[in-house]
């Protein structure tokens, strides 16, 4: 039977093509995944961030027809610019509207980063500057000390400028060569921040590489998903964390 061990609903924004093929590349065998979409932007403003939440509620009331087990909302971006008292209202909204637990890339990320002892850390990001500036201060809420962000180059498909559709073409790659050039002195940790980045392939190798833990936002989600349907089987070849079981 489909999903007999738990069914996954992923909150997702609308150019978001990363992030559910990627959850399927590690979840155990019986576990189902299903998404649903917000309305995003070429660019991240105000207005964009408005209608992804209007979305979002709507999007948990569509996963809780499919009887879903939990939830996770999928845009890091979003909850970075307006902060974890946001996020929290955002989580308890859906908790309620989906009647099943909740939680969201950044929530994993940062249990992820406590699960492994990780108080400093390295990123590396494609986000814009107005989201990158955010970040330090949006981990320090939560006492994780970002000690450096790296920007990976987002390169355009098209004519235009590059924008958030372009993220999903940014090679693993060029992450991993990026990770090893890193300046890691006092770092606990690497995070590679985005869910519509591909990170799933290389984040055993970046560890071997480096010696450190990797966390990616991926990854991360995976990690939730499989302790909130309570499923405690290491997964192995997708780094640490997921290893650790």
């Amino acid at each position: 039977m489909i999903g007999w061990q738990g069914m996954a609903g992923l909150i997702v924004p609308a150019n978001n093509g990363v992030v559910l093929p990627e959850v399927y590349r590690a979840l155990p065998e019986g576990v189902s995944a299903y998404e649903t979409r917000l309305r995003a932007g070429a660019h991240v403003t105000p207005e964009a961030i408005n209608k992804m939440v209007e979305d979002a509620l709507v999007a948990g009331e569509m996963l809780a027809e499919a009887q879903v087990d939990m939830i996770s909302y999928c845009c890091m971006g979003s909850s970075v610019l307006k902060g974890w008292d946001w996020e929290d209202d955002v989580i308890s909204q859906l908790s309620k509207i989906g009647g099943c637990p909740v939680t969201s890339a950044n929530r994993a990320m940062l249990e992820a980063f406590r699960e492994l002892g990780v108080k400093t850390v390295a990123l590396i990001t494609p986000y814009p500057m107005v989201i990158d500036e955010a970040i330090p201060g949006f981990f320090a809420a939560r006492d994780i000390m970002v000690k450096s962000i790296t920007k990976v180059e987002v390169k355009s498909q098209g004519d235009e400028p590059s924008h958030n559709r372009d993220i999903r073409f940014v090679e693993p790659t060029q992450l991993r060569a990026l990770a090893r050039e890193i300046d890691l002195e006092g770092v606990d940790a690497i995070g590679l921040l985005a869910t519509d980045m591909e990170t799933m392939s290389i984040i055993d190798a970046i560890e071997q590489d480096v010696g450190l833990p990797t966390v990616s936002n991926n990854q991360a989600i995976i990690w939730q998903i499989v302790r909130l349907l309570e499923l405690y089987a290491p997964i192995l070849g997708y780094g640490r964390l997921l290893a650790d079981g």
